[in-house]
Protein backbone atom coordinates (compact mmCIF):
# COMPACT_ATOMS: atom_id res chain seq x y z
CA UNK A 1 0.00 0.00 0.00
CA UNK A 2 2.83 2.46 0.42
CA UNK A 3 4.59 1.97 -2.08
CA UNK A 4 1.34 1.95 -4.56
CA UNK A 5 0.77 5.46 -2.96
CA UNK A 6 4.32 7.15 -3.13
CA UNK A 7 4.10 5.49 -6.92
CA UNK A 8 1.35 7.93 -7.65
CA UNK A 9 2.90 10.75 -6.11
CA UNK A 10 0.87 11.24 -3.06
CA UNK A 11 3.21 11.09 0.00
CA UNK A 12 6.24 13.84 0.36
CA UNK A 13 8.22 11.32 2.67
CA UNK A 14 7.52 7.91 4.13
CA UNK A 15 8.42 6.57 7.33
CA UNK A 16 9.29 3.13 7.75
CA UNK A 17 9.36 1.87 11.13
CA UNK A 18 10.11 -1.19 13.17
CA UNK A 19 6.84 -2.10 14.05
CA UNK A 20 5.60 -2.51 10.42
CA UNK A 21 9.54 -5.08 10.02
CA UNK A 22 8.04 -6.71 13.36
CA UNK A 23 4.44 -7.52 12.03
CA UNK A 24 5.94 -8.91 8.63
CA UNK A 25 7.98 -11.26 10.57
CA UNK A 26 5.35 -12.23 13.17
CA UNK A 27 7.76 -10.40 15.83
CA UNK A 28 7.40 -8.04 18.33
CA UNK A 29 9.55 -4.61 18.95
CA UNK A 30 11.04 -5.36 22.09
CA UNK A 31 14.04 -7.31 21.00
CA UNK A 32 15.87 -4.25 20.72
CA UNK A 33 19.26 -6.29 20.12
CA UNK A 34 18.46 -7.33 16.80
CA UNK A 35 20.81 -5.35 14.38
CA UNK A 36 18.20 -3.97 11.64
CA UNK A 37 19.14 -5.53 8.20
CA UNK A 38 15.17 -6.01 7.98
CA UNK A 39 14.60 -2.29 8.22
CA UNK A 40 17.37 -1.99 5.14
CA UNK A 41 16.28 -4.51 2.97
CA UNK A 42 12.01 -3.21 3.72
CA UNK A 43 13.37 0.36 2.88
CA UNK A 44 15.57 -0.37 -0.02
CA UNK A 45 11.87 -2.37 -1.55
CA UNK A 46 10.08 1.27 -0.74
CA UNK A 47 12.65 3.33 -2.33
CA UNK A 48 12.85 1.42 -5.24
CA UNK A 49 9.64 2.18 -7.21
CA UNK A 50 10.50 6.37 -6.66
CA UNK A 51 13.68 7.25 -5.47
CA UNK A 52 13.25 10.63 -5.20
CA UNK A 53 11.16 10.47 -2.21
CA UNK A 54 12.76 10.56 0.86
CA UNK A 55 12.42 7.93 3.22
CA UNK A 56 13.46 8.12 6.90
CA UNK A 57 13.57 4.65 9.05
CA UNK A 58 13.31 3.89 12.48
CA UNK A 59 16.93 2.33 13.23
CA UNK A 60 15.25 1.50 17.10
CA UNK A 61 18.61 1.31 18.82
CA UNK A 62 20.13 -0.69 15.58
CA UNK A 63 21.03 -3.21 17.57
CA UNK A 64 23.60 -3.05 20.08
CA UNK A 65 27.00 -0.68 20.42
CA UNK A 66 28.48 1.90 18.13
CA UNK A 67 29.86 -0.19 15.78
CA UNK A 68 26.22 -1.69 14.99
CA UNK A 69 25.22 1.82 14.50
CA UNK A 70 27.59 2.28 11.72
CA UNK A 71 26.53 -1.00 10.17
CA UNK A 72 23.05 0.24 10.20
CA UNK A 73 23.46 3.40 9.13
CA UNK A 74 25.76 2.65 6.00
CA UNK A 75 22.79 -0.07 5.14
CA UNK A 76 20.47 2.45 5.27
CA UNK A 77 22.06 4.88 3.03
CA UNK A 78 23.50 1.94 0.71
CA UNK A 79 19.13 1.34 0.28
CA UNK A 80 18.89 5.07 -0.59
CA UNK A 81 17.32 5.86 2.81
CA UNK A 82 17.60 9.64 3.97
CA UNK A 83 17.85 9.55 7.08
CA UNK A 84 16.99 7.74 10.31
CA UNK A 85 15.55 7.81 13.89
CA UNK A 86 17.54 6.62 16.33
CA UNK A 87 15.65 4.95 19.95
CA UNK A 88 15.65 7.30 22.97
CA UNK A 89 18.14 5.77 25.37
CA UNK A 90 20.13 6.85 28.26
CA UNK A 91 21.75 10.18 27.44
CA UNK A 92 25.68 9.20 27.47
CA UNK A 93 25.18 6.10 25.37
CA UNK A 94 22.74 8.32 23.01
CA UNK A 95 25.25 10.61 22.19
CA UNK A 96 28.08 8.11 21.44
CA UNK A 97 25.51 6.52 19.27
CA UNK A 98 24.91 9.91 17.22
CA UNK A 99 28.24 10.53 17.02
CA UNK A 100 28.70 7.33 15.72
CA UNK A 101 26.18 7.29 12.75
CA UNK A 102 27.19 10.68 11.72
CA UNK A 103 30.82 9.64 11.16
CA UNK A 104 29.24 6.42 9.63
CA UNK A 105 27.27 8.81 6.88
CA UNK A 106 30.18 10.78 6.26
CA UNK A 107 29.93 13.42 3.91
CA UNK A 108 26.57 12.33 2.58
CA UNK A 109 23.57 13.94 3.29
CA UNK A 110 22.05 11.63 5.45
CA UNK A 111 20.24 13.16 8.42
CA UNK A 112 19.84 12.23 11.73
CA UNK A 113 16.48 12.48 14.04
CA UNK A 114 17.55 12.37 17.59
CA UNK A 115 14.98 12.88 20.12
CA UNK A 116 14.74 13.28 23.43
CA UNK A 117 11.52 12.26 26.02
CA UNK A 118 13.06 14.32 28.76
CA UNK A 119 10.68 17.37 29.04
CA UNK A 120 7.83 14.74 29.45
CA UNK A 121 9.56 12.51 32.54
CA UNK A 122 9.30 15.48 34.97
CA UNK A 123 7.43 18.24 35.12
CA UNK A 124 10.14 20.50 37.06
CA UNK A 125 13.70 19.30 35.77
CA UNK A 126 12.15 17.99 32.19
CA UNK A 127 13.16 21.17 30.21
CA UNK A 128 16.61 21.41 31.84
CA UNK A 129 17.29 17.71 31.40
CA UNK A 130 16.24 17.99 27.72
CA UNK A 131 18.50 20.74 27.15
CA UNK A 132 21.17 18.66 28.83
CA UNK A 133 20.58 15.89 26.90
CA UNK A 134 20.18 17.73 23.57
CA UNK A 135 23.91 19.50 24.60
CA UNK A 136 25.49 16.05 24.64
Amino acid sequence: MTVKLKVKGKLKVLWVSNRENAEEDDDDDEDEDTPPPEMAATARTVCAPAPLIPIIADADTSGGNALNVQRTVKDLIAASVAGCFLEVIPAEDHAAKIASARDAAGDSDFFLVARTDARATSAKTGLSDAISRANL
